[in-house]
């Protein structure tokens, strides 16, 4: 729903327009000719202006959305199979290569876009990116900040809420990073270019706001294309159950490096929310998203938030999605179970096999 967020009402008002909580003060003669003069120069604008033609365009960081359902056979097949998501997004060739039965396709191999019954959005992050306007000469007339809009002049337009928790069953997501231009439009004008009558369309996907469409006076702007750059894709099963999501899969973990935590119990991943926060401060393996796209790696839990350190200072880390730890009391290494023994594989994808290493270094 489109929102523009009123300015307080006060004169001078436009014709017709006078706002019911307005103060019964009558203008004055002289603020009454200083409106007239106003409208009339604004008119005497209009006429003059020569038609031209605008170009208006959104850019910065933001990429391809998707997110469909599958069957609960496809996620339980590519878990017991050890099959890498990602490959099979990318790689039109890894379902023959893997003799993976066509029923169990979650898409078309290397189409990771096509499961896409949910949602699938295509743009720029309102959290970074830039709105711009450029004259016909290629002058620049207006620059904003995505970020930086609040309705009051730009109007925003939230179209769709998709979360991966509203859907029950089985939900696939998958994502393309990119940086570069998502909208390129022209704008012919017949009278002076006015950014209020510019909004803003964007989809909210799981969180993360994303911009795709612009309309100007009502009208929309066809976008002419975009020239964006890939840096990095996330794909991911994850299944739903009362709102909630209880598991999910993208990747088999390797036998032969397990970085962290080593090959030690590992808890499940946790949803972080009021009630799943860890159980005491320490070092956690977590996901979360840091404005644009998803990071991983290792946060430090303080008992009311996170941190990671950038030259030994600590920083506030916000929107973590998951987290998981050690399966025994951290507090006092004489807690650290034996080591488990390790198995070793010859088909695992895309790590080599012990004996392969083994033979490696011989």
């Amino acid at each position: 729903m489109a929102t523009k967020k009123n300015k307080e009402a006060q004169w001078p008002f436009p014709a017709g327009e006078v706002p019911k909580t307005a103060k019964a003060k009558k203008p004055t003669k002289k603020e009454l000719e200083a409106q007239k003069l106003a409208e009339q120069e604004k008119l005497i604008q209009t006429l003059k202006f020569t038609p031209r033609t605008y170009r208006v365009s959104m850019w910065g960081y933001g990429g391809e959305y998707v997110m469909g359902t599958v069957s609960r056979e496809i996620y339980d097949y590519f878990k017991a199979n050890r099959l890498s998501l990602s490959d099979f997004a990318w790689d039109s060739d890894y379902a023959e290569a893997k003799e993976i039965p066509e029923d169990m396709w979650p898409f078309s191999p290397g189409s990771w876009y096509d499961c896409d019954n949910i949602c699938h959005t295509n743009g720029v992050s309102m959290n970074a990116g830039h709105i711009q306007v450029d004259d016909e000469n290629g002058n620049e007339v207006l620059n904003r900040e995505l970020e930086s809009l609040d309705g009051t002049d730009i109007g925003l337009s939230t179209e769709g809420e998709y979360y991966v928790e509203h859907n029950d069953g089985v939900v696939y997501f998958g994502r393309s990073n990119e940086k570069g231009t998502f909208f390129d439009a022209e704008l012919p004008l017949t009278a002076p270019f006015d950014p209020e009558k510019l909004c803003i369309s964007s989809d909210d996907i799981d969180g993360e706001s994303i911009a795709y469409s612009i309309t100007y006076d009502g009208e929309e702007i066809e976008n002419y294309g975009a020239s964006t750059d890939g840096k990095s894709s996330d794909f991911y099963f994850y299944v739903v159950e009362d709102n909630e999501i209880v598991e999910s899969y993208n990747e088999p973990v390797s036998d032969y490096v397990n970085y962290w935590p080593e090959d030690y119990e590992q808890t499940k991943d946790f949803k972080f929310t009021k009630k799943n926060q860890p159980p005491v401060p320490g070092e956690y393996k977590c996901e979360w998203s840091p404005g644009f796209g998803t990071s991983y790696g290792s946060l430090e839990w303080t008992g009311d938030k996170w941190v990671e350190y950038e030259y030994d200072q600590p920083k506030e880390v916000t929107k973590v999605k998951t987290w998981s730890g050690l399966n025994w009391d951290t507090s006092d290494m004489k807690n650290k179970p034996k080591r488990k023994p390790r198995k070793p594989r010859t088909e695992v994808y895309p790590y080599p096999s012990q004996a392969v290493l083994k033979a490696q270094e011989a």
